[in-house]
């Protein structure tokens, strides 16, 4: 979701060649497993990359600290909504990747989790399966 993030250019890769899924936080959500999982059956994947991202504005927070910054006309809407924030960044990523490795529908996959540094332009692989 991140706009500074441009995933062709980071892997050297052309349009075309990957399915890139995004939204906030890079979490794997429902609909990013619905869209996986797709992707796996009728488009052929067969890696993964998850990629989280330094600076991220759900990195080093909670739900109710994202909800006390909510603009006052958001809040009755947020009051029930995880945002997936990401206390602990790592421990965030490796979650995921896990929530993956884990899903049978995704098995035969390779899945990696990787970080993006906003600063040096870098992306570094954290996990691996």
């Amino acid at each position: 979701m991140d706009t500074r993030i441009d995933p062709l250019a980071i892997f050297s890769i052309k349009i075309g060649d990957a399915k890139i899924i995004r939204n906030a936080g890079g979490r794997v959500t429902q609909d990013t497993l619905r869209s996986l999982i797709l992707a796996k059956a009728f488009l052929g994947v067969k890696k993964i990359l998850i990629m989280h991202h330094t600076e991220c504005a759900l990195a080093n927070t909670t739900n109710a600290e994202i909800e006390k910054n909510l603009p006052v006309e958001m809040k009755e809407f947020a009051a029930h909504i995880d945002f997936l924030p990401m206390e602990n960044p790592d421990g965030a990523l490796h979650e995921d990747v896990n929530q993956l490795l884990t899903n049978t529908a995704l098995s035969e996959v390779e899945i990696e989790g990787w970080r993006y540094d906003v600063q040096t332009g870098k992306a570094s692989r954290i996990f691996h399966s």
